[in-house]
């Protein structure tokens, strides 16, 4: 039998947190046969494609940090060239988002040096260049840290007399954390 079509290729986007990341493919062909006879090209950042081979694996080394994209073609055994479904481009292509870098924390608003009220609220915010800020991580002095919370400002009530700290760190989707955070140092005063 005689074969006309091209073997599927996808498209998707990847978060990785190393600038030297494995990248897997696979191919299938509308004769199942043969997948084990694809061939693949690799490119990055459109550079010039790898000989084709049958291995389904590359150590891409030096990706900058941020958008990066990683291209492959696959050839059938009938020498049919891959389409991207979703692109219509002979190739499939992966949008990798590298974020070795941890975000940073901003404190918005905090409490007064004093206050005269055993209720305080910080608002805060991050900034992540790479995947993103996903959550704060928040502590309220030496107590355990509260779960991870998506909301950028949190007060805390019944708050004994004295010096009390509020720290705050950004965590990206990568789940870097921000190793400095902010932190509300202020002194509750009833008297």
């Amino acid at each position: 039998s005689v074969d006309g079509r091209t073997p599927d290729a996808t498209t998707r986007d990847v978060l990785v947190g190393t600038k030297s990341p494995v990248v897997t493919y696979s191919g299938t062909d509308n004769f199942s046969e043969f997948n084990d006879y694809i061939t693949y090209e690799t490119s990055t950042d459109d550079a010039n494609y790898t000989d084709r081979s049958l291995i389904r694996s590359i150590k891409l080394a030096n990706l900058t940090e941020g958008v990066n994209f990683v291209y492959v073609r696959g050839h059938d055994f009938a020498n049919n060239l891959s389409l991207d479904p979703n692109q219509g481009a002979p190739q499939a292509h992966a949008r990798m988002i590298v974020d070795t870098l941890p975000p940073t924390t901003s404190i918005v608003s905090a409490p007064a040096t004093y206050i005269n009220t055993q209720q305080a609220t910080v608002a805060y915010t991050g900034a992540d260049a790479g995947s993103g800020v996903q959550d704060y991580l928040l502590q309220l002095d030496t107590q355990p840290s509260l779960a991870p919370t998506t909301a950028t400002s949190s007060s805390f009530n019944g708050l004994a007399e004295g010096v009390h700290t509020i720290a705050v760190n950004a965590r990206d989707r990568l789940l870097h954390v921000d190793p400095l955070g902010m932190k509300a140092l202020f002194t509750v005063d009833l008297t």
